[in-house]
């Protein structure tokens, strides 16, 4: 019986679809499931009628800038998680067409590639690049609101909401720009390629790398951002960090301290996977290049192409681990919604109790005088 797998998305490096399952299945719930999260407890802190209890409890709220970047950055690691579902789908789909259109005494040479061509792959294609555009950018936003946090806590350049929500507006809407201008010049030159083509990048929907003079210097012009960006984000935590060890007196209120050293410890660890895995598949990729043949491709480098979007899973379950405190409160303000009555007064309450007490001993006291 024929491997039509061969043909289909992955080709024939068949560990990438374990790796591609694990990625969806963590990080797509995960990730909406942060995104209603934060949505839910602004609106809690903005409209419940506990509102100054709730605010005091509540670490995570979208009137800061840095959970206000974070939460983009979940909403891009979703979109992530979106393109690797439309690859194992689509995977699972050509190698069954595949199969039913050519039959088990197929002749594999005739076999097209219909998959590269599809509008699937160029939606797909469009989400890849604009995650890991988005992504970088995000990192390198958070990084910097960070290290002014840190070094000049007092700074009047800090980053504050408006500014944030200024930067995420532009990184969304230069990403958009950009990535269609890739996507749009790719799918117009597909035409050069025979249709019987098959090749792992254009396979995965990155685009067309060795196409053209004019399709490699783009595929370096990203490269080079990527690599540069994640290179100064790693220098910006060595200084966070090393200033951390320095003094403890970084924050910029005692009753915040808590959760802003664990809130670092977080955006530090997202920031380091992100620059791993990136750091990873940009030098595999460039290597890949610079051989100038796609055939050269070893399955080692194959394997790390989808190592950006494993990030897609860990930022949310660094995010879970490091927040888990503040996720426990959920049942309860939810008990509250349907409890209205006994979540309205609480305190008024427990006073009113107190008091008939006192007044009970009173009269018990008076009688007895």
């Amino acid at each position: 019986m024929y491997n039509f797998t061969r043909y289909s998305t992955f080709l024939e490096v068949d560990s990438m679809r374990t790796i591609a399952w694990c990625i969806i299945l963590i990080g797509l719930p995960l990730n909406l499931f942060l995104i209603g999260y934060t949505m839910w407890e602004s609106v809690m802190n903005k409209y419940s009628i506990v509102r100054r209890e709730y605010h005091h409890r509540s670490a995570v709220t979208l009137t800061n800038p840095s959970i206000w970047l974070l939460f983009n950055l979940f909403v891009c690691d979703f979109i992530g998680s979106t393109y690797v579902l439309i690859l194992v789908v689509s995977d699972s789909y050509y190698t069954q067409y595949n199969q039913n259109v050519y039959g088990l005494n197929a002749t594999f040479s005739l076999i097209k590639n219909e998959w590269s061509t599809s509008p699937t792959c160029d939606v797909a294609q469009f989400l890849a690049n604009i995650y890991l555009f988005v992504a970088v950018t995000l990192t390198m936003c958070i990084g910097i609101d960070r290290f002014i946090l840190t070094a000049h806590p007092h700074s009047s350049k800090k980053i504050t909401i408006k500014r944030a929500k200024v930067i995420t507006v532009v990184t969304w809407i230069t990403g958009l720009v950009v990535i269609s201008g890739i996507v749009i010049f790719n799918i117009v030159n597909f035409h050069l390629r025979s249709e019987y083509y098959f090749e792992f990048y254009r396979n995965l929907c990155l685009g067309e790398y060795y196409l053209t003079t004019v399709h490699t210097v783009l595929a370096f012009i990203q490269l080079d951002y990527y690599m540069i960006v994640y290179s100064a984000v790693t220098v910006i935590y060595a200084i966070i960090v090393w200033k951390l060890r320095k003094s403890r007196l970084t924050f910029r209120s005692q009753l915040s301290s808590t959760f802003e050293r664990r809130f670092q410890i977080m955006l530090t660890l997202i920031t380091l996977t992100n620059v791993f895995a990136s750091l990873f598949i940009s030098t595999a990729t460039a290597v890949s290049l610079l051989n100038g043949k796609p055939t050269q491709i070893t399955k080692f480098q194959k394997i790390l192409t989808l190592f950006p979007y494993s990030n897609t899973a860990l930022d949310p379950m660094v995010c879970l681990i490091f927040r888990f405190n503040d996720f426990s409160g959920v049942s309860r303000q939810l008990y509250c919604q349907s409890m209205i009555s006994k979540c309205f007064y609480p305190k008024v309450n427990s006073i009113a109790v107190v008091e008939t007490k006192t007044s009970q001993l009173d009269n018990v006291a008076a009688s007895e005088v």
